[in-house]
């Protein structure tokens, strides 16, 4: 049984306002091609994580602790492999290509162990592959995602 992920609050996790007016609006249905532009706070995109991951069972990865700067996302949280948890964290490049959100995962580390190359590009491309396997469902094209000292802003448009 996977356990469900805790947000900050203590509670069920939640999107953000600014997510969650995003989201109706792509519910609504009738938004298509608008521009949207949203900008979190690390504990917002921590949170809207673990949202994503609660509806995501099959993704392998709990507990989401993210910090966010100019050069990149410090992301760490429990990476389940069998019936173990195992810490894992590293630093992300997060980029967007062909409209899509695109990872770079480095430096990834279980516990104090640094991974070596190719578990660490397994683990980005099932990254990656979470993300894209889904391109048709994407509801929004992104066309930028710009990282701050403890933000983020991601600009693009309604499908």
């Amino acid at each position: 049984m996977v356990q469900k992920t805790c947000s900050k609050s203590g509670g069920e996790p939640r999107l953000s306002p600014q997510l969650a007016a995003l989201v109706e609006r792509i519910k609504a249905g009738s938004h298509q091609g608008e521009p949207f532009e949203i900008t979190i706070s690390e504990g917002e995109f921590e949170e809207a994580v673990a949202w994503y991951l609660d509806r995501e069972p099959k993704v392998p990865f709990r507990n989401p602790r993210i910090s966010i700067g100019p050069d990149g996302v410090e992301a760490g949280g429990e990476f389940l492999l069998g019936g173990l948890r195992l810490p894992l964290g590293g630093r992300l490049d997060i980029t967007v290509q062909d409209g899509l959100p695109v990872i770079y995962a480095h430096e990834l580390e279980v516990g104090q162990a640094t991974l070596p190359d190719f578990i660490r590009f397994q683990i980005e491309d099932e990254l990656n592959r979470r993300l894209n396997m889904r391109e048709e469902e994407l509801p929004v094209v992104l066309e930028d995602i710009e990282l701050e000292k403890g933000r983020l802003t991601v600009r693009g448009r309604i499908r």
